[in-house]
């Protein structure tokens, strides 16, 4: 509910066409025996309602990418393994997301992830949009193609973040920023 608030926020001050929503990323693990899955359609399908009534109409999504720090971070959690679910199930729980967030007016696009693109209604994402920046801003900015990893499609950015002495207090032990 805060994170909405702070949405609410944002769309007064600059307006729903700025806000990129990500819903990512979806992470598979074996818990106790039972996969489990921070991914619940009826939950996606609760944050659209949210977010229709903000007027946002973008969605970014992904599959958690199982880096080796990613996985190494799992011996010190016990009982839980992660798990690389087949690409026909990401492809199902696409199209189901892709389906509903359609029913709100929301696009899907992936992040990272070019293979996913061949699920219908996904498309590329640029979650540093150059072009997007261009058309909302009055300052020029680069639209020149900058990955930071294989399939990414963001623009060239100078990165204002600090991993390490502003580190996110969700602490989720799938994250690729945590040190």
């Amino acid at each position: 509910q805060r994170a909405f608030k702070q949405m609410e926020k944002l769309v007064s001050l600059y307006g729903p066409e700025v806000i990129i929503w990500r819903y990512d990323p979806l992470v598979f693990f074996n818990y106790q025996g039972r996969l489990e899955t921070n991914h619940h359609l009826a939950t996606f399908a609760e944050y659209l309602k949210a977010i229709n009534e903000l007027d946002i109409t973008r969605c970014y999504t992904s599959f958690a990418f199982l880096y080796p720090k990613v996985i190494k971070r799992a011996k010190y959690l016990p009982l839980l393994e992660w798990v690389e679910i087949e690409k026909r199930v990401k492809f199902d729980i696409l199209r189901e997301m892709v389906e509903l967030a359609a029913t709100y007016g929301v696009q899907v696009y992936s992040c990272s992830n070019d293979a996913l693109l061949q699920v219908e209604g996904i498309k590329k994402g640029h979650c540093i949009d150059g072009r997007l920046l261009n058309q909302l801003g009055s300052e020029r900015v680069s639209e020149k193609s900058a990955p930071s990893r294989a399939d990414c499609g963001c623009t060239h950015s100078i990165d204002i973040g600090d991993y390490v002495k502003t580190i996110c207090k969700y602490h989720c032990r799938y994250c690729y920023a945590r040190p």
